[in-house]
């Protein structure tokens, strides 16, 4: 599973759509591989959907992310008129497991309520 992020910009001075992040999750489609979706408004130099994908790759990730996110511009009233800047997969290091997690730390996994995944 990877995390992309994608910078997206608006028009003129819109300010990012108020939209759950459940919403914009809805509009996965069995196979794409998203798995959540957060969103980041206040994010800079651009808002940012942080887009979570079970992928083969990091490119065939950003692929699949790159998708989703202009199904979501072209399908989402309030996205209409945003475009994406940028698609990216973070370099992430392994903080849960493998030797760079923190000393005595236990793995914590939230119950699915308090998220908004598949």
């Amino acid at each position: 599973m990877y995390l992309v992020h994608v910078q997206l910009s608006g028009p003129g001075d819109a300010t990012f759509p108020d939209v759950p992040a459940r919403d914009v999750l809805a509009l996965a489609v069995p196979g794409d591989g998203i798995e959540h979706v957060s969103m980041h408004p206040l994010a800079k130099p651009h808002p940012m959907l942080g887009i979570w994908v079970l992928a083969a790759s990091m490119p065939g990730a950003e692929i699949w992310a790159s998708a989703f996110t202009l199904r979501l511009l072209h399908q989402h009233a309030l996205f209409g008129k945003w475009t994406v800047v940028r698609v990216a997969a973070p370099s992430l290091a392994p903080l849960v497991r493998g030797p760079l997690r923190p000393p005595g730390s236990a793995l914590h996994t939230p119950e699915p309520d308090q998220r908004w995944s598949r």
